[in-house]
């Protein structure tokens, strides 16, 4: 890894590694993968909600890496590396520990199939 400035954002194969950036919004987004104002604003949209530190951001961020990262790894060894919504959507209403995710990943209907339902709840 070749570093050009230490003002400038360090490159290997098109990756942009931040913590060595003097650019950077402040240390602790170094190394998140989901943005960290997302994340505060969904935090923020919890009524009564405290506003978490950077540190707490920092926190949240890094354990919804790991559970996203935990649940492609357990659909795919279920599947045998193959992971789309319909493996996934099996896996989480399989799941019992995943049941407060079930309303997010419905299984997928026809929208034939979903006209029927429509019509025989009438």
């Amino acid at each position: 890894m070749s570093k050009e400035n230490d003002d400038d954002d360090v490159q290997t194969s098109g990756a942009i590694d931040v913590s060595m950036s003097a650019n950077a919004e402040d240390s602790t987004s170094a190394g998140c993968l989901l943005p960290l104002a997302r994340i505060k604003s969904i935090v923020a949209s919890v009524p009564g909600s405290i506003p978490p530190s950077p540190d707490g951001l920092f926190a949240y961020s890094k354990a919804a890496e790991l559970f996203i990262e935990d649940l492609l790894k357990s659909t795919e060894k279920l599947n045998g590396g193959d992971i789309g919504y319909d493996e996934l959507a099996e896996y989480v209403n399989a799941t019992e520990e995943l049941e407060w995710l079930q309303d997010f990943f419905p299984k997928r209907i026809t929208l034939e199939e979903a006209m029927k339902r429509i019509r025989d709840q009438d």
